[in-house]
């Protein structure tokens, strides 16, 4: 069956779902068709359509659109694999974590933090998911010519986005809060016998107490792990790491391996010193759950670990000693009141400080029309039966989608002097840009099948694309910060490169009708980011804060395995095709599932 001449050309405009280009804040996939020029088969390529007799050129040109849907609700971890982790690894590096490891060491001070000790402890866990929606309009102006005997086929394909991207709360799983006082701290009345005594007692977890500050003005921490004058560890001026005897220590702690608190009525959180049972290890270690122990004098928990280590501190809770009357010791009141003082003036919650200095989690949408892309290509048949074809492409994707900054009124442009702009575009921590953030990308690729039989195809491609180097602005990336893309905008050189390989199987019912399977292979190194400046303030206002370039291209190096199905029809000039992917391994890379429906007509 043969179709007329003006179907030479054909264009199945719209290709496989291509996993590849990505900013420093983008990690969302490329749309459908955006790196390959076929979804399926091009069996126009061995048509035997003559030329007309009065033009050296056979011009066609074909118009389609597609509209297309994608949601991931997780992601590929740093080990390529199937292993999958929550999608917001993709954006901050780790989907659990502490605000103070965003800051240069991946720590803070009280004095740092100030009315706000949570910033220190309180472990937050945003649980995002990525849609988009959205339709991309496609043009194909192609021909065919003759050149010493041979046949060849130009033309020039460009393809236009209009996005509509959303990154949301999942089903309100989200915990933005972390930690409240309640979970670190508490008192409660305990009943002892022999004899009989009502105490009241309490229990804090050791990362808490250790972010307050025991006076505000000058600041002095309420743990001091080990005081040099006394050379001993002190809470609230009280020496806690006495020997066992009648009252001493004043503190004991009790081990919690998943850091929270001990509610039960056993272990109790008042006793006597001869109910520890173990030392504290120097760097937080030898305390089970459930099981009482006490820090000792011969361990240094300053130089031990246990003093910059806030996991290890998390699975301890402060509780006081009795004495051989079963009443509280006078040295563990002293460091309630101490704490109760402490934490009057404190405020609610970790959100409360991200409130004040702009942090913004519920921007998430963006939409509007996204890059340009625009691909050249020359290509031939081969053989004598000319079963075998290739095709040369060179592409060009123009920056014609906004970057993230320029979205706001207060426009955040290189030569800005704008700090607080230029600020407002990093807080919005979902916002991801609607293209290559201005980026300008260049394309070469190489394109090939083989004709097996009537009804069988063989396809394979490759390409490599450099998006060159272009100056953002991104999160500045503190030097041992284990966090990611949350804090004050920084001015940064970034480019980077990537390879998008495919492999299909097109079977055909007939000319008009059939179906294609493929593989896909995505690989991308690291991005080269060079920032502009080498310290900046921080959220807390600390200045000259040292940057590194390391943390910003932390796990940035991709890699996606994507399967795919298509199915497609020709009715006269008009083509029709749908299909479905999904990426099933990868590393660094969203998993991604994606279904579209693509419509051209040829002219």
């Amino acid at each position: 069956m043969y179709m007329k001449k003006s179907l030479m050309k054909v264009s199945a405009v719209l290709g496989l779902l291509t996993v590849g280009v990505m900013a420093a804040r983008t990690v969302d996939l490329p749309l459908p068709g955006m790196n390959t020029p076929f979804m399926f088969y091009p069996v126009q390529y061995h048509w035997d359509c003559p030329k007309s007799d009065d033009c050296c050129w056979d011009w066609n040109f074909v118009a389609g659109a597609i509209g297309y849907h994608r949601a991931a609700d997780a992601s590929y971890g740093p080990c390529n694999g199937r292993c999958k982790v929550p999608y917001v690894n993709l954006l901050f590096g780790k989907a659990n974590f502490r605000l103070a490891e965003i800051f240069q060491g991946a720590t803070v001070t009280p004095a740092d933090t100030g009315n706000n000790p949570f910033i220190s402890f309180a472990t937050i866990k945003p649980r995002f998911e990525y849609n988009e929606s959205g339709a991309i309009f496609t043009a194909d102006l192609g021909s065919t010519f003759d050149w010493c005997d041979t046949g060849y086929r130009l033309g020039l394909r460009a393809k236009l986005p209009f996005r509509d991207i959303e990154v949301s709360d999942t089903c309100a799983a989200s915990d933005l809060v972390g930690e409240t006082l309640k979970d670190v701290w508490q008192v409660r009345q305990e009943d002892t016998t022999n004899p009989a005594v009502t105490n009241t007692v309490f229990a804090g977890r050791l990362d808490f107490l250790t972010a307050l500050n025991r006076v505000a003005i000058p600041n002095q921490t309420l743990v001091d792990y080990r005081n040099a004058t006394q050379n001993a560890m002190l809470m609230a001026g009280q020496v806690v790491d006495a020997a066992a005897g009648n009252g001493t220590p004043v503190i004991a702690v009790i081990g919690r391996s998943d850091s929270t608190m001990p509610m039960t009525a056993t272990p109790a959180w008042g006793a006597q010193s001869a109910a520890i049972i173990v030392p504290v290890g120097a760097n937080g270690s030898g305390v089970a759950t459930d099981v009482r122990g006490s820090f000792i004098n011969g361990n240094n928990y300053l130089t031990g670990g246990l003093a910059t280590d806030p996991v290890a501190q998390s699975k301890l809770f402060v509780v006081p000693t009795l004495d051989s009357a079963n009443k509280v010791v006078q040295g563990a009141s002293i460091i309630r009141g101490a704490i109760e003082v402490a934490i009057q003036n404190m405020d609610a919650s970790a959100m409360t400080w991200m409130d004040q200095v702009g942090l913004r989690w519920c921007n998430g949408r963006s939409k509007g029309v996204g890059d340009l892309d625009l691909e050249f290509y020359l290509g031939r048949n081969w053989g004598c039966c000319e079963s075998l074809w290739t095709d040369l492409q060179f592409a060009v994707r123009c920056p014609t989608g906004k970057d993230l900054c320029c979205r706001d009124i207060n426009c955040c442009r290189p030569n800005s002097t704008s700090a607080n702009s230029c600020d407002a575009c990093c807080k919005r921590l979902l916002k991801l840009p609607l293209g290559n953030n201005k980026h300008t990308e260049l394309r070469i690729g190489l394109a090939g099948g083989y004709d097996i039989c009537d009804w069988v195809k063989f396809m394979i491609d490759g390409n490599y694309s450099w998006a060159l180097r272009h100056k953002e602005y991104i999160a500045a990336p503190f030097q041992g910060a284990t966090v990611k893309n949350i804090g004050p905008c920084i001015p940064a050189n970034i480019k980077w490169g990537y390879f998008v390989g495919h492999a299909d199987l097109s079977f055909y019912a007939s000319d008009c009708c059939g179906m294609a399977i493929g593989y896909e292979l995505y690989h991308k190194n690291c991005d080269c980011v060079q920032p502009c400046v080498s310290t900046a303030t921080d959220l807390l206002g600390r200045t000259a804060q040292k940057i590194d370039a390391s943390v910003a291209r932390r796990y940035t190096n991709r890699t996606a395995n994507k399967a795919h199905v298509n199915f497609f029809t020709r009715i006269g000039d008009c083509q029709i095709a749908a299909g479905w992917a999904q990426v099933f391994a990868g590393k660094n890379v969203p998993h991604d599932t994606d279904w579209y429906l693509n419509m051209s007509v040829t002219f």
